[in-house]
């Protein structure tokens, strides 16, 4: 079993522990913190969240179904909200080191993302699609999964580019076998990558089926 797993149970056992007097009766909770749990394990964040949604209703104490209902968040591009979470995590639980490491990380991804892309003009009339600066980088988005991935692996991403740069048909080619390594290499190509696009004859064209490995090294 992995620490990521062993730290979750050991959380759900403090949770249920801590719930407060006036919460509904625990074992109500609990059940569908770890029904949400189960559910965003595998990869189904919306259900999840509603789970997480009916733990947070029956006890608002719960520390860990408003950092997991963050995750989910995060996964279905509700970045802001997913820091409401987070923060609700933290104050809940401020001895817990995850949630402050996660919004680290979310706040690292939304700063590049919002950083411009300057101008890109060819050198040569026949160039490649490239590279953005550091785009490409994808540790953030594996991190703030980490708790949900449970080995090391790489994982093969395919994706096109079009001739404004814009990356679409982002999909898994080799899965790393870990549902979460695979869907963030997924958000992080779809968000994060950035391209200029190909040219041919000093004109920009689409550039298909370009694919790149991501590798991730459980801590």
């Amino acid at each position: 079993m992995s620490w990521q797993r062993l730290a979750f149970q050991a959380l759900i056992g403090a949770a249920i522990l801590c719930s407060s007097a006036t919460a509904a009766p625990p074992d109500e909770a609990a059940g569908y913190l770890k029904s949400g749990y189960a559910k965003l394990e595998a990869g189904e964040a919306d259900p999840a969240i509603a789970d997480f949604d009916q733990a947070i209703q029956r006890d608002s104490n719960l520390a860990i179904a408003y950092f997991y209902r963050g995750l989910a968040r995060f996964a279905l591009n509700a970045s802001d909200a997913a820091l409401t979470d987070l923060q609700a995590a933290q104050t809940l639980k401020p001895d817990w080191d995850a949630p402050s490491a996660v919004m680290q990380d979310i706040k690292a991804v939304q700063r590049a993302q919002a950083l411009p892309v300057s101008p890109y003009s060819p050198r040569t009339p026949d160039e490649p699609s490239m590279a953005v600066g550091r785009t490409h980088e994808c540790m953030e988005y594996f991190f703030i999964f980490s708790v949900l991935m449970v080995k090391t692996g790489e994982v093969g991403v395919r994706y096109d580019v079009t001739e404004t740069g814009a990356i679409t048909n982002v999909t898994v080619q080799t899965s790393s076998g870990d549902e979460w390594m695979d869907r963030a290499a997924v958000l992080c190509v779809s968000r994060r990558f950035r391209n200029v696009p190909a040219y041919r004859g000093g004109v920009a064209v689409a550039s298909p089926q370009r694919d790149v490995v991501l590798r991730y090294e459980t801590p």
